[in-house]
């Protein structure tokens, strides 16, 4: 609950996905989680394969925003992450007392995020914002090749930097309609 407080407009609704861990089933290890815009042109369990390639550290698997947003935290040393395409570890999750302590510091607005709180995009923000120099969190992602969560929306074309922050190039193994 504390978390959700600190997104605004309707951030707080996906912020259910990084407290997943918590409320499914001890049985259940891992996880796929997806929007709803998606298309896939590739078998989901060559996607379930990346499971296979976390490393100790991974909890949480994600690919880059290709959009130029997230600015202030790639001027922080961060990632932009995109939350439409997300592996979870839960067991590992269950198991880091540091992704515990994280998420108790960012619900207490203890830890980097940008001024007024997570915003709109919840989820994704709060992994892009995990990820700054200083959090100690960047080793907890893994990153999905871009190919895994292909990007359609062009909204911010006309943004410096768009073009090639847009760029893809292993295969396309869906298409994710963000912003269609």
């Amino acid at each position: 609950r504390r978390l959700s407080s600190t997104a605004t407009g309707p951030g707080g609704i996906y912020l259910y996905k990084p407290l997943l861990h918590l409320v499914l089933p001890a049985t259940l290890e891992r996880v796929i989680v997806l929007d709803t815009d998606l298309f896939f042109f590739s078998d989901v369990r060559l996607l379930h394969r990346h499971f296979r390639r976390f490393g100790p550290n991974h909890l949480i698997g994600l690919a880059q925003e290709q959009c130029p947003s997230y600015q202030e935290v790639r001027a922080l040393g961060g990632v932009g992450f995109n939350g439409g395409v997300q592996l979870l570890s839960l067991t590992m999750m269950r198991q880091s007392r540091h992704y515990a302590d994280l998420m108790e510091k960012y619900a207490a607005r203890k830890m980097p995020m940008k001024p007024g709180g997570i915003g709109w995009l919840g989820d994704q923000t709060l992994y892009s914002w995990m990820t700054v120099n200083g959090t100690g969190a960047r080793q907890i992602f893994y990153e999905i090749p871009c190919g895994w969560n292909r990007q359609i929306g062009t909204h911010m074309a006309g943004w410096p930097g768009f073009w090639s922050r847009h760029a893809c190039q292993g295969p396309c193994h869906l298409l994710h309609g963000n912003y269609v």
